[in-house]
């Protein structure tokens, strides 16, 4: 699946769940990278990542052992790979994509060679619109929604990431805050009664409030 060497080549690259019965999903298309001999010897590994279809343009991504960066990316991620994650999405029938605009990031560790050691987000800004379809419908995919998801991060902040609707008659809408090693989410789902847009039974078996938490395989640290 990969093609050329570890300083310059492509590949595809697969989604998958820690559950092995459920199939990995592949990413659309060939991603490339090159790799940068000239910061190695500055004690840091910095690579250009490009893929023609997903990224409009290219992501330069540095890494130290106590710091990672990324430029600015803007994608077009398709909503299928998050089949490859298990329940609740293998479930749902859901097709679409999502618009992504993230700024700068910065990321610092104590050491990223030291397993659990505990994450800084020093930076980060995302911006993302979110456009979901329903697969159960014949012929063409029926619209359920549009949604726009953010979240900016500064060093005395907790990282947030709300979800808004925009358009559709699927409301989503609530948030995920992350401290320490858990991500706690809480959303609640309904229909738009007004929506021009006729309900499905898609629609209607995702009507509800989704709260709890999701624990990571690493610390966040707050500064």
């Amino acid at each position: 699946m990969a093609s050329g060497s570890l300083l310059k080549g492509s590949g595809l690259i697969s989604v998958v769940s820690q559950n092995e019965k459920i199939p990995g999903v592949i990413f659309p298309g060939r991603f490339s990278w090159e790799l940068k001999l000239s910061d190695i010897f500055a004690g840091k590994i910095s690579v250009v990542i490009l893929h023609a279809r997903a990224l409009a343009q290219p992501v330069y991504v540095s890494v130290s052992a106590t710091k990672f960066t990324s430029s600015a990316i803007e994608a077009r991620i398709p909503i299928g790979i998050l089949q490859a994650l298990g329940v609740p999405f293998s479930s749902l029938k859901i097709a679409g994509y999502a618009d992504i605009s993230l700024g700068p990031t910065k990321i610092s560790a104590p050491s990223f060679l030291v397993k659990n050691a505990p994450l800084s987000v020093d930076e980060f800004d995302l911006k993302s619109i979110v456009y979901l379809q329903d697969r159960h419908t014949v012929g063409t995919p029926s619209n359920i929604g549009k949604y726009s998801i953010s979240s900016n991060k500064k060093p005395s902040e907790s990282l947030t990431v709300s979800v808004k609707s925009l358009a559709g008659p699927l409301i989503i809408e609530g948030d995920l805050k992350a401290a320490n090693s858990q991500v706690f989410y809480n959303f609640k789902i309904k229909e738009d009664a007004e929506s021009s847009i006729a309900s499905s039974d898609l629609i209607k078996s995702l009507h509800g409030k989704y709260t709890g938490g999701i624990k990571l395989p690493f610390m966040l640290a707050e500064k």
